[in-house]
């Protein structure tokens, strides 16, 4: 905990996966210590099913913080003095409305981060959801997809991910505003706005022509030719989103008998005709391998990437070079994704099994007094490690 001292402190209050949860991962790996309050019977997910006896959800996201358990309704003093000491605050919106939002606000020096769904105004303020509601109110489900297909959810959770990475951005500004002289700010993050702040390609399209944009699989609403090739082995995406990239192109392919087609123009033209246009390219594409056509375009300066399938993507150097998954006393937590001047800012494990940094927490680090300490413990406002929670739960 010696170490720990130094570190500015956030508390986590923030239930199951979610954006809260990811944010507080990315405060400890740019050197924050956070503190996850969890409830006796331990965070939902814990629940979760791992993959592999050494691979699992909490340890990637909670494996570098320390666990307290707080029973709420019984500790509320002790939520206090966690709070007093905090640099910054960071909540769900279930976590934020159950407490005393007033009284965190007041700390001049407490940064409030409140991270939800919809925001804490407006008519879907209360809405539930995480990431699969949110991109389908929010538009993106509507335009992704192939041509006459189903709507499509884009798999994984990139708003959750990118609404943590906003959050984690608005927390240092505010904490750099402290250092000047500011007290602390209630910050108001959430997906839905991340969502349509990621659609720069559909709103200004709908803005141009005043449609609403279709699921185009893997194409560009204003760019063309932008889309999945097949290769004699496998697929490419090929990315050339203006001029001087399609004139390279069709260098490389050996036909500029498509820079004097009129069809293909302008952008416009291009992604008028683009059905048309994808014939022509692929029919080069077709009869190459991948590698061929990954090597003729990277030397012409063109993007264009080869479709892995996952556990390629996984076992890739560059996930290694990256140190993307960091295995650190006996836990796999996700590797920072920030670097200072070429080094890879350090993980470290917390004591993130449930109740695991109760006592030293409040004791060593908020310097409550043994006889405080014994107190909340036995009040069944606190629990450590080890102990039975049922009776509390």
């Amino acid at each position: 905990m010696a170490d720990r001292q130094m570190q500015p402190l956030a508390i986590e209050i923030a239930s199951g996966f979610g954006p809260a949860t990811v944010a507080g991962k990315l405060l400890t790996d740019v050197g924050y210590h956070v503190v996850k309050i969890e409830p006796p019977e331990g965070d939902p997910m814990r629940e979760r099913p791992s993959a592999s006896a050494r691979l699992n959800l909490w340890d990637l996201l909670c494996g570098s913080k320390d666990s307290v358990v707080l029973d709420v309704s019984r500790g509320r003093r002790a939520l206090e003095a966690l709070l007093d000491a905090a640099d910054v605050l960071l909540v769900d919106r279930d976590a934020y409305l159950s407490l005393d939002a007033e009284a965190a606000v007041r700390r001049k020096k407490l940064t409030t981060c409140v991270i939800s769904a919809f925001g804490l105004d407006g008519p879907m303020a209360d809405w539930r959801g995480g990431e699969e509601i949110v991109q389908a109110v929010s538009g993106i489900v509507s335009i992704t997809g192939h041509i006459g297909g189903k709507p499509v959810r884009i798999a994984g959770a990139m708003l959750t991910h990118a609404t943590a990475n906003l959050a984690a951005a608005a927390i240092l500004a505010d904490e750099a505003a402290k250092r000047r002289g500011a007290p602390g700010a209630l910050l108001d993050a959430c997906m839905f706005d991340t969502a349509l702040a990621f659609q720069t390609s559909a709103i200004p399209a709908f803005f141009i022509d005043g449609k609403p944009p279709a699921g185009i699989g893997n194409r560009h609403t204003m760019a063309a030719p932008w889309n999945s090739f097949a290769c004699r082995d496998g697929w490419v995406i090929i990315c050339a989103g203006n001029t001087p990239t399609w004139l390279r192109l069709c260098e490389t392919i050996a036909r500029p008998d498509l820079v004097a087609d009129p069809a293909y123009a302008s952008q416009g033209d291009r992604v008028r005709n683009v059905e048309a246009l994808e014939r022509e390219i692929e029919s080069w594409t077709r009869v190459r391998s991948i590698a061929e056509v990954e090597t003729a375009f990277d030397l012409a300066g063109i993007p264009c990437g080869q479709i892995f399938p996952l556990e390629t993507v996984l076992g890739h150097p560059q996930f290694a070079a990256r140190a993307l998954l960091r295995d650190v006393e006996g836990r796999r937590i996700a590797g920072g994704v920030f670097f200072r001047d070429g080094v890879q800012l350090p993980v470290h494990a917390g004591a993130a099994d449930l109740g695991g940094g109760t006592r030293a927490v409040m004791r060593e680090r908020l310097g409550v007094s043994a006889s405080q300490y014994e107190d909340w413990l036995a009040e069944g406002a606190l629990h450590e490690r080890g102990e039975s929670y049922v009776a509390a739960i």
